[in-house]
């Protein structure tokens, strides 16, 4: 058995059933916002904050931005793997080079091909003590990508470069919890200020604010002149510093929901559809118990000094010395013996009966038992509804179709072989974009290692191999002929 209390309204739960009561007899339209109530959703802006003598950009007001984003995300039973799916849609096979070329008619193509020298340079990270390798930080890159749309990534210097080696050894992704954008100048607090006055980095946990490590925000101008520093690569933000992941913005109120639905069918079921009966105690009652237990306890001390045992009260250990806890305590036996007698298999048609008088002005007052007409086919189904909205909502922030992200959709009968190709040519011209974001970092590296061959046109991407329609396939090789 279990009591809960919030100000004037509570619940009470027993087995499988569940009811409320209220103090007083007042309108229970506050009681959503008393017992269950949310604050309004706070502004997502950051702000600056003074941290070992540098000014910090926030993320959010209330720096939770990232841990709120990712613990929303994860807890989804959809976005997750929707999420994987799009990192390896743009993964494809991996780094590869290319160049953009005219072909003869004219039209621009990405030629890939072979350079030994930026291939072999990607293959070097982990012989220089890199600890992911190019295949393995470029997938990493994707998937914050996906998630924030925005990623840090720390340099590491060849110690060499200064007598003609290559300076960049490799690249390591900093964890975007961990990473935060300073400036050693004075911003104005209200806004006013730009990317560019941005110059270090600062690396910590900010849940605890401890040590920090700083580090200069790498300017591709002055990339010999580090010995290790921090990027930051983001989506642009229309009114912000930071990425910002716009598809979570957007559904952010459905994903919410979305996670909360789940919770919501399930203790309703365990809660024998939630509560059917909802109690209102008059405040003269409790006024009038309060008063009993009082002259109870004055009761109690003078049997204390005469050596006698102290009465009970309803099974209530009463003592001498009155406190609101004792009328809390005999309020809940009340209510526990109430769910017992209107509650349970054995407890059919079992009446409840309490002692009625009368209040201040001659009227009777008693406690009130009034039933909930709940009904349950309809609750059900509206939260199954609010579900499938969910999935499609939250799928066309995504920008994935049904057909490729092998979500159902509710209507669809069938997906044929070509809706789903045509699909998937269309959702890959929708990625050079990102594509572009998540290898800016090792792009940038190129530029700075092999400049002869970055002003060749010389890039690094993903290649994604397209598959053929099965009408240009030979039969023998066919998906249908190899099943």
């Amino acid at each position: 058995m279990a009591v809960r209390h919030n100000d004037k309204f509570g619940y009470c739960v027993n087995e499988n059933s569940v009811l409320t009561f209220q103090f007083g007899g007042d309108s229970m339209a506050d009681l959503e916002g008393r017992l269950f109530g949310r604050t309004p959703a706070s502004l997502r802006t950051g702000h600056l904050v003074k941290v070992s003598g540098y000014n910090v950009l926030t993320r959010g007001v209330n720096d939770t931005e990232i841990t709120d984003i990712r613990e929303n995300i994860k807890s989804n039973r959809l976005l997750p793997e929707v999420i994987e799916k799009q990192v390896r849609i743009m993964y494809g096979l991996g780094l590869y080079v290319y160049r953009i070329e005219f072909d003869s008619d004219g039209k621009l193509v990405q030629r890939w091909v072979d350079c030994p020298p930026i291939t072999e340079w990607l293959r070097s990270w982990n012989d220089c003590g890199i600890t992911d390798d190019a295949n393995d930080f470029a997938l990493e890159c994707i998937r914050r990508y996906y998630y924030f749309e925005d990623f840090f990534v720390k340099w590491r210097f060849f110690k060499g470069r200064a007598i003609g080696g290559l300076p960049v050894a490799g690249l390591e992704l900093v964890e975007n919890s961990r990473a935060r954008l300073a400036s050693e100048k004075e911003l104005s607090p209200f806004g006013s200020y730009t990317y560019d006055d941005f110059t270090h980095v600062l690396v910590g946990d900010w849940r605890y604010r401890g040590d920090f490590s700083v580090y200069p925000l790498l300017r591709p101008q002055h990339i010999r002149r580090y010995d290790v520093a921090i990027s930051h690569h983001a989506n642009g933000d229309v009114d912000g510093i930071y990425g910002r992941n716009k598809a979570y913005d957007g559904s952010r109120e459905w994903l919410l929901g979305a996670n909360e639905n789940p919770r919501f069918i399930r203790s309703f079921l365990r809660n024998s559809m939630a509560a059917k009966v909802h109690v209102i105690i008059p405040n003269e009652w409790v006024a009038a118990k309060r008063k009993q237990i009082q002259d109870l306890c004055e009761y109690n001390r003078k049997l204390k000094r005469e050596n006698k045992e102290p009465v009970r009260y309803n099974g209530v250990e009463i003592g001498t010395d009155f406190h609101e806890g004792l009328v809390t305590q005999y309020t809940n036996i009340e209510l526990e013996r109430l769910t017992t007698y209107l509650s349970g298999a054995d407890n059919q048609g079992k009446m409840f009966a309490s002692f009625s008088f009368l209040g201040s002005k001659g009227e009777e007052v008693k406690w009130k038992i009034e039933q909930i007409d709940l009904k349950y086919k309809e609750y059900i189904e509206s939260l199954i509804s609010f579900d499938r909205r969910a999935d499609e909502v939250l799928l066309s922030a995504k920008g994935i179709d049904p057909s490729i992200s092998n979500v159902s959709k509710e209507g669809v009968i069938s997906k044929s072989g070509s809706d789903a190709y045509y699909n998937y040519l269309l959702y890959l011209l929708q990625l050079p974009a990102p594509e572009k974001i998540c290898c800016d970092a090792i792009n940038m590296a190129v530029r700075a290692n092999f400049p002869h061959l970055w002003r060749q046109g010389y890039m690094v991407g993903f290649y994604r191999p397209v598959p053929a329609r099965q009408q240009e396939v030979s039969p023998d090789d066919r998906i249908t002929s190899n099943q």
